[in-house]
């Protein structure tokens, strides 16, 4: 989650794209709308047309499959409405069929009939409940508010929010998560 539109760095990026190699995407805050970009299988492709939205407020996944087949209909972001995307880092049990990940689902019958709600505390704190603390949900409004679920399970650094630690290098991030 990049509120502000940093900079990011080129190789961490890169290294996040190469542990979860099943496709990436990102979205931004256009103001009026958020425009969704996915189904990304080339990181120089994907970091080719991220760059060109640097400066607004982001939303970017790389996703390692766990359910629901490899392809641009299974990556992140998923567009709950015209204003508003959301990604997910984790496994959602019982939440996927062979062609929908967990995430799909989630987004498609849960998160979109109660897209309103998304930022009401009561309701961030119900999915909270139910969905783990092992799981983490970001969401993009289009005036680029951000919403993250199961904040305290990621990490702030440099001003943007990091789901876990794959976009450091793998000696790095063994180290980082047996602290």
């Amino acid at each position: 989650v990049n509120p502000s539109g940093l900079e990011l760095d080129y190789e961490e990026m890169s290294e996040a794209f190469r542990g979860n190699p099943h496709g990436a995407g990102f979205a931004v805050a256009l103001g009026d709308s958020v425009l969704v970009r996915k189904g990304y299988f080339s990181f120089r492709r994907l970091w080719a047309d991220y760059v060109q939205c640097e400066g607004l407020a982001s939303i970017l996944h790389f996703r390692y499959a766990t359910a629901g087949v490899v392809g641009k209909e299974n990556c992140h972001p998923f567009k709950i409405t015209p204003k508003l995307a959301m990604i997910h880092n984790g496994i959602l049990p019982g939440r996927s069929t062979a062609a929908r990940s967990d995430t799909r689902c989630l987004a498609n019958d849960v998160l979109r009939p109660h897209a309103d709600l998304i930022f009401d505390d009561l309701f961030k704190g119900s999915m909270e409940r139910r969905i783990g603390p092992g799981n983490k949900l970001a969401f993009l409004q289009a005036d680029g508010e951000v919403s993250i679920y199961n904040e305290g399970s990621g990490h702030w650094r440099g001003g943007v929010w990091y789901s876990n630690y794959c976009y450091l290098p793998r000696v790095s991030y063994r180290a980082q998560a047996e602290a």
